[in-house]
């Protein structure tokens, strides 16, 4: 993310660029712990990490000015928050100097490993419960002594998240199980332009390989999809 950042900063492309980590809307370290002892039983509330450990309210407020930073008057500052993880022998707390950002900005970059994740069904979950997690095993969540009921409870917790994902207009998974792709194919997947309109859909799932090229050429092929669309609120 630092390394798109700063190519889409420099020259020739110039952006006015700001990022947003999901590590740092978790909850302060006091509400951590709070979660946690509300939630005894359940291992996957213990600690940062797990959808539900995120302070999702700060993050929708944060997510909503920034939408609208450049309506606003130049003076106008969002001020995104930091998480120390270092804090509290490694438990985490959010520390009081965030960072600010003003208009204009052409790019807001939402980075995080649980980003776009939606609550699935019932029935989707029992499936999923019952099969082999890959190279894993079939019993790798009852090895570390978690239940079903613990993943359905985080499973819930998804639905407050589906706020922060209607904010955005381009979702890029960066992954090297999708090598087969190159950023010429990028360019088409999944409609990333709709060619009768000549402008992208709302919600864009673009899977970017990392054996597609160099971060550099990735980020080349990000400036053309914003230079584009005009839209600068993505992940």
């Amino acid at each position: 993310t630092t390394r798109l950042r700063d190519s889409l900063a420099a020259p020739p492309h110039a952006l006015s660029v700001a990022v947003l980590s999901i590590d740092d809307l978790y909850l302060p370290h006091d509400g951590l712990v709070a979660l946690a002892q509300a939630n005894p039983d359940n291992g996957l509330l213990h600690g940062r990490g797990q959808p539900g450990t995120h302070d999702v309210p700060l993050g929708s407020a944060i997510l909503r000015k920034l939408k609208h930073i450049n309506d606003a008057s130049p003076d106008e500052e969002v001020v995104l928050p930091r998480f120390d993880k270092s804090l509290h022998g490694g438990e985490g707390d959010r520390v009081p100097e965030g960072s600010a950002v003003h208009p204009h900005l052409d790019v807001v970059i939402f980075e995080g490993w649980c980003t776009g994740f939606y609550p699935v069904s019932v029935e989707e979950l029992d499936r999923r419960w019952a099969a082999p997690v890959p190279d894993l095993g079939v019993d790798f969540f009852q090895a570390r002594r978690f239940r079903k009921e613990d993943v359905v409870d985080v499973n819930s917790r998804l639905k407050e998240y589906v706020e922060w994902w209607d904010q955005f207009d381009t979702f890029i998974q960066v992954s090297s199980k999708f090598a087969e792709y190159t950023l010429v194919d990028l360019a088409e997947y999944g409609g990333v332009i709709d060619q009768a309109r000549n402008v992208p859909p709302v919600f864009t799932h673009i899977q970017v390989a990392s054996a597609a090229g160099t971060p550099y050429e990735v980020a080349e092929w990000w400036a053309w999809y914003v230079g584009r669309t005009g839209h600068f609120v993505s992940t």
